[in-house]
C-alpha cells in the first residue's frame, strides 16, 4: 500500500482487515519460518474461520498449477485473426483431453499458468462456507422481491455488459435477471448524472424504490469476504481497488452526486469497481471486453441446483461449477460460459474498470501477476509490517 493513500471509506475497513489476516495465513503456508499469525481481536471468530477456509483452498490451488505450452501474449496477438476453433488447435488446452476429444471435468482447486509464468485462472471450489452462502442467498432473495421496483432486468443491457445467453423462468425465491452496482464509474449519455459529471455511482443506487442501498447494506459483509479472496490471489489488484475507493472518498477523484457516493461508500466493501447479480442465466461463451487484460474478474455461483459447469473454451477447461465456487479469470481475454442447470442459479460477477484506476494519482496499474511474483510476495515483509 502507498503511504500517500488517504484513509479508506467506512465500507472498506472490514475487507482490509480480512485481507491482511488472510495474507498472513497464506504466508504461513507458502513461506514457513515467520512467526505464527495471531488471532486478531478486531475480527470476529466466525469470520476468522471463513478466512482459514479461504486460505486452505487458495493454497491448494496454487500448489496444483498446470502450465501451458504457450504465452498469453502470443495468444492475444492472434486472437483477432483466428476463430476459436483455430485458436484451440494452435494453442493446446491446459489439460489432456478424453479419448473422444472432450475436456476432462475438473473439480479440485487449481491454477492455470502460461509459458511465461502468468497466472491466468484460479479455480476455487467450495471456498465459501454454507453459512455465508445462506447469507448471500437471503440478500439476493430480498433483492428479487423485496423492493417495490426490482432492479433485476432480463432484457435491458443496463449493466453495460452484454447479456450473453438466455434466462430461465423466475421462481418464488429468485427473480431472473441482472442488476449491476458500481461505487463510481463513467457515466454514459442517457444516465441521470451524465450532464453533471464524468463519474458517478451506478443508476441502480438512485431510486430508493429499487432498494440498491438497502441491498448493499445486506450484502456488505459477504462482499468483504469475497473481496478478500482477491487479496489472497492478487494482492496488487486488491490494493489498486482500495486506492480508487480511498480517492473517491477523499474527493481526489471528482464525481457527481457526492451525497449518494458517500452513502454508497458507507457499505461498499469490495475492492472491485462494480459487481453484477446474475440470476438464472444460461451464459453463452463470451469475453468481457471492458475488463482490463491485467485484472481478474471474480465469479461466484450459488443457488438451488447441482451439476453446474463452467467452460473456459479458450483454455480447454471444463470445471464443476456448483454452489460456493469462486473462479478468478482474465475474462477480457478468455472465452468462458456457463451451461444450463436444473434449478435456480444465482451469481455475483465482480470486475474492474481501468479508467477508475487511472484517475488515482498515487496508484499504478498492476502488472500481470506471475507464479514467481506471487511466491516471492510472501517471502518479503513490506506488506506484513
Amino acid at each position: 500500500m502507498e503511504s500517500s493513500r488517504p484513509p479508506l471509506p467506512p465500507g472498506c475497513r472490514l475487507v482490509q482487515r480480512l485481507a491482511c489476516y488472510i495474507l498472513r495465513l497464506v504466508r504461513e503456508q507458502l513461506s514457513p519460518g515467520h512467526p505464527p499469525t495471531e488471532w486478531p481481536a478486531d475480527i470476529p471468530l466466525r469470520l476468522q474461520i471463513e478466512c482459514h477456509r479461504i486460505v486452505a483452498v487458495v493454497v491448494r490451488a496454487f500448489r496444483d498449477a498446470e502450465q501451458l505450452e504457450w504465452s498469453v501474449s502470443d495468444f492475444k496477438a492472434l486472437q483477432g485473426t483466428l476463430t476459436e476453433t483455430q485458436l484451440l488447435a494452435r494453442f493446446p488446452p491446459a489439460f489432456p483431453r478424453k479419448r473422444d476429444g472432450t475436456a476432462i471435468l475438473k473439480d479440485e482447486p487449481f491454477i492455470i499458468v502460461d509459458k511465461a509464468g502468468r497466472i491466468l485462472m484460479w479455480y476455487l471450489p467450495n471456498i465459501i462456507s454454507a453459512t455465508r452462502r445462506e447469507i448471500i442467498l437471503d440478500a439476493i432473495k430480498w433483492l428479487s422481491y423485496g423492493p417495490s421496483v426490482s432492479p433485476l432486468s432480463a432484457s435491458s443491457p443496463q449493466d453495460r455488459r452484454k447479456h450473453n445467453g438466455t434466462f430461465t423462468e423466475s421462481t418464488s425465491d429468485v427473480r431472473s435477471g441482472v442488476a449491476t452496482f458500481a461505487s463510481c464509474w463513467p457515466t454514459l449519455p442517457g444516465d441521470p448524472e451524465h450532464s453533471k459529471s464524468v463519474y458517478a455511482p451506478s443508476s441502480t443506487f438512485l431510486d430508493p424504490n429499487q432498494g440498491g442501498l438497502d441491498f448493499l447494506e445486506r450484502i456488505s459483509e459477504s462482499l468483504a469476504v469475497l473481496g478478500a479472496i482477491l487479496a489472497a490471489i492478487n494482492p496488487a489488484q486488491f490494493e489498486a481497488g482500495l486506492d480508487v475507493l480511498a480517492s473517491l472518498d477523499a474527493g481526489i477523484i471528482k464525481s457527481g452526486n457526492r451525497e449518494l457516493l458517500q452513502r454508497v461508500l458507507k457499505d461498499w466493501s469490495t475492492p472491485f469497481t462494480a459487481f453484477s447479480v446474475v440470476n438464472n442465466r444460461d451464459t453463452e461463451p463470451h469475453r468481457d471486453l471492458k475488463s482490463p487484460s491485467w485484472a481478474y474478474d471474480l465469479l461466484y455461483t450459488d443457488g438451488f441446483y447441482i451439476d453446474g459447469r463452467l467452460e473456459v473454451t479458450s483454455l480447454g477447461v471444463r470445471c464443476r461449477y456448483n454452489p460456493g465456487t469462486v473462479v478468478a479469470l482474465i475474462a477480457s481475454v478468455f472465452v468462458h460460459g456457463i451451461a444450463p442447470v436444473q434449478g435456480s442459479r444465482v451469481g455475483i460477477s465482480q470486475f474492474f474498470r481501468q479508467v477508475m484506476v487511472e484517475q488515482t494519482p498515487f496508484s499504478r496499474l498492476p502488472r500481470p501477476l506471475t507464479f514467481h511474483d506471487y511466491a516471492h510476495f510472501f517471502k518479503g515483509t513490506h506488506f506484513f509490517a
